[in-house]
């Protein structure tokens, strides 16, 4: 879950980590409407760090946000 700090985004983008591992995956959300987004297949018992930025499109450019500060959350 997260707050919606850009009001007119286009959607979301979710970048997430195993802590202290080099492999980043990233999540891209077109929708504004939801600030709660579920990341499937994580591994159990390890801690992730998860960040996000907001996006806005206006015809062919992408304006983005600075990522958040990073949350570390661990999966039971």
């Amino acid at each position: 879950t997260f707050k919606k700090a850009v009001k007119n985004a286009t959607g979301f983008v979710v970048k997430y980590q195993i802590k202290g591992k080099k492999k980043v995956y990233t999540k891209t959300y077109k929708s504004n409407k939801k600030v709660t987004k579920v990341i499937k297949k994580l591994q159990s018992n390890k801690k992730y760090t998860v960040k996000v930025r907001a996006y806005i499109k206006s015809g062919n450019k992408i304006a983005y946000s600075k990522w958040t500060k990073a949350k570390t959350v661990k999966i039971k």
